[in-house]
């Protein structure tokens, strides 16, 4: 039983692993913070409409940058996204700020080397990108608590 908690477990981190590795390799691969959403355009297509972000965000100190690339939840390069109408308004009221100035901001990436040819966000049609990568960490440690307890489980029977 212990052999095969402990393969139950390693399979857990390995498939919580695979679900965090696009995050993680951006993580390694590029600098990352907050960018402030200036305007949401709109295109027509259809009965839908295409969205486009138009965002700043500060890269270093004093450096400024604004661009409009956005990039799927697994980190693909991707066109601007198409919605209905009404999700184009939820977008909207979620990420332009409100009466107040109060606005949400949204995880920018960049290569420190190239910020102005490498900055991108996240997909705004996307209200929770990260609860893949929510999910993955999620795996990966319940995987090695399970492992470590039927490791651990059979060595005090021994004691």
């Amino acid at each position: 039983m212990r052999r095969i908690l402990v393969a139950i477990g390693v399979i857990m981190v390995l498939c919580g692993a695979l679900m965090c590795w696009p995050l993680t390799r951006i993580f390694l691969t590029h600098e990352w913070g907050h960018a402030r959403v200036l305007e949401i355009y709109r295109q027509p297509h259809g009965d839908d409409v295409t969205v486009r972000a138009v965002w700043e965000m500060q890269t270093g100190t004093g450096a400024w940058l604004i661009g409009d690339t956005q990039r799927s939840q697994f980190f693909r390069t991707m066109g601007d996204p198409q919605t209905s109408v009404r999700e184009a308004d939820e977008i909207e009221s979620r990420v332009l700020p409100d009466n107040q100035g109060h606005q949400t901001f949204v995880k920018a990436f960049w290569k420190a080397n190239d910020p102005a040819g490498t900055a991108f966000i996240i997909d705004v049609s996307e209200t929770h990108p990260w609860i893949r990568y929510i999910t993955g960490l999620a795996l990966c440690a319940l995987g090695l608590i399970t492992a470590r307890l039927a490791w651990a489980s059979g060595r005090w029977r021994d004691a």
